[in-house]
């Protein structure tokens, strides 16, 4: 069990330097331009996501409270709103949020990262985000279209997705994620099982 879990999070450590790169190079060159009011923020955003995925590396509770890492996954929001354009990605929520409940840690904040990862951006389709109450349930359903090309050539390479199935199976029946592709959209959906607000 530890050695899994040491291994998903090395998974997760090789997020996208891509996009983090990107957003540094970005805000910079706004600035310079005189376009970077907005650099400061998306900065402060960028080093809060990094030092939460740090400190939960670093801490020895493999749960954390819905609430805390949903603030890290708002400020990814903001970061792919702010890089690609608000238009980029839609956010949904028909719930609240709770503090009380209690998720693996990085459970949101990778799938979505694992969206951002292989969107196609230059799709007029934006990344879709839901959330809402299903009965006792919570589902939170990430959608993103990807390009069928790349897909190809990236075909059977799922470690972001079968690493998140392999965590979430040593708790039973408390969470439950799905995913299916449909023509080039792909769907995510992570299900928090008795979700009580």
């Amino acid at each position: 069990m530890i050695i899994k879990e040491l291994w998903y999070r090395n998974t997760f450590s090789k997020s996208n330097p891509h996009f983090f790169n990107s957003l540094f190079t970005t805000a910079l060159c706004r600035a310079i331009m005189g376009q970077g009011k907005d650099s400061p923020d998306m900065l402060v955003k960028l080093c809060e996501i990094v030092s939460y995925v740090l400190r939960r590396e670093g801490v020895k509770a493999e749960f954390i409270s819905l609430k805390k890492e949903w603030i890290q996954v708002e400020h990814f929001i903001d970061l792919m709103r702010w890089y690609y354009g608000e238009d980029k990605v839609m956010l949904t929520i028909n719930d609240e949020i709770s503090e009380r409940y209690q998720i693996i840690s990085l459970l949101i904040l990778s799938a979505l990262e694992n969206a951002n990862k292989y969107a196609d951006w230059e799709s007029e389709v934006p990344i879709v985000i839901k959330v809402h109450k299903v009965k006792s349930d919570l589902e939170i359903i990430i959608e993103n279209t990807f390009c069928k090309q790349d897909r190809a050539q990236h075909q059977g390479e799922r470690s972001g997705i079968s690493s998140l199935s392999q965590r979430i199976s040593r708790y039973g029946n408390k969470y439950k994620i799905a995913y299916k592709e449909n023509n080039n959209v792909f769907i995510f959906k992570i299900t928090l099982r008795n979700y009580d607000i």
